[in-house]
């Protein structure tokens, strides 16, 4: 049961994340500045660079509603032609990749930032490591289950 339901709350997160993205990658603004690097705001709003970002942001989109169908594939709700196995271990990848973003890469994203100034630092140190460690968590207990 309780697999059930931590498996449920990962795949609509995953799904919101994903359509948050999309929305994004359409042109909507609702707190997109809180996600941008300052180094890169200029960059991102410039016409000549938005493609490129347009495309990123759908692949990262594409990627989390990736993860949400393994998880739910996962626990059996979905089908799959994957083995059991091959779903935990995508998984495991799943939450290794969340703990690693949650350290960072010591410079601007992470626990371990040195640029510790700016609204995207904020964002990361307040929301942005915690969900990606927590999410990281919850993927290991679904995975002890």
């Amino acid at each position: 049961m309780i697999t059930t339901i931590l498996a449920f709350v990962l795949t609509a997160l995953f799904i919101f994340l994903s359509l948050l993205h999309i929305y994004w990658a359409l042109g909507g603004q609702w707190s997109i500045e809180k996600t941008i690097p300052e180094k890169f705001k200029e960059s991102f709003y410039s016409s000549k660079s938005k493609t490129g970002f347009v495309l990123a942001t759908f692949a990262v989109a594409f990627g989390l509603m990736c993860i949400a169908y393994l998880t739910a594939a996962y626990v059996g709700k979905m089908r799959s032609p994957f083995s059991h196995s091959v779903h935990r271990y995508l998984l495991m990848a799943v939450s290794g990749l969340f703990f690693l973003r949650a350290i960072g890469d010591f410079n601007m994203v992470g626990l371990f930032k040195s640029q510790k100034v700016g609204l995207f630092a904020y964002w990361d140190t307040k929301l942005f490591v915690p969900l990606c460690f927590s999410v990281s968590a919850a993927y290991v207990l679904l995975l002890l289950l």
